[in-house]
């Protein structure tokens, strides 16, 4: 949550007019900690004021990263649930989840977010950042459903991963599962 934070912080600075409503990184539920899944969405219930979108990183384990973002509407009613889930093939089943979030949000749902998907678990941390911070960016500065992200990329490069957009599908050198 500490490095999505700051990039939450930088991107606010990078365009400060556009980000009119509040944006909290919560902190990271872990799926081995009975309970924590619940505390958070209650945290992000309590915590409402006004418009506003809070993000949640969800470690499911074995290195493998969901991401969760709720948009609440002034009168603190959702306008909008998702998670993100950026493995290829991935063996996550969001059953717990929805059941749980429906508990605390009866009159809501959580949506499955579309996005590129890739087969290595150990880059779900980094794509969860990127994705969270895209789902930000498209939420605040459009009025309309949310596009389909899958022309979202990863390219990687020497010693980084790099985010590209492009309008055709993945690139050929496509991170395949290990």
């Amino acid at each position: 949550e500490k490095i999505l934070s700051d990039e939450m912080a930088r991107l606010i600075q990078q365009c400060p007019e556009g980000y009119s409503k509040p944006i909290h990184a919560l902190q990271a539920v872990d799926d081995n900690v009975d309970g924590e899944w619940e505390r958070r969405l209650q945290q992000a219930k309590n915590n409402h004021d006004g418009e506003q979108i809070a993000l949640i990183p969800y470690n499911l384990g074995n290195f493998h990263w969901i991401g969760v973002l709720i948009k609440f509407k002034a009168d603190g009613k959702i306008e909008r649930a998702e998670f993100i889930d950026p493995v290829k093939e991935s063996s996550f089943t969001p059953n717990k989840l929805q059941e749980q979030f429906f508990e605390v949000f009866p009159h809501s749902e959580l949506h499955s977010r579309t996005c590129a998907q890739y087969g290595d678990r150990k880059d779900s941390a980094m794509l969860i950042v990127k994705y969270l911070l895209k789902a930000v960016e498209e939420s605040l500065f459009t009025e309309v459903e949310p596009p389909n992200m899958n022309n979202l990329y990863i390219q990687p490069t020497d010693d980084q991963q790099q985010i590209n957009y492009s309008d055709e599908h993945q690139p050929s050198n496509q991170r395949q599962e290990d």
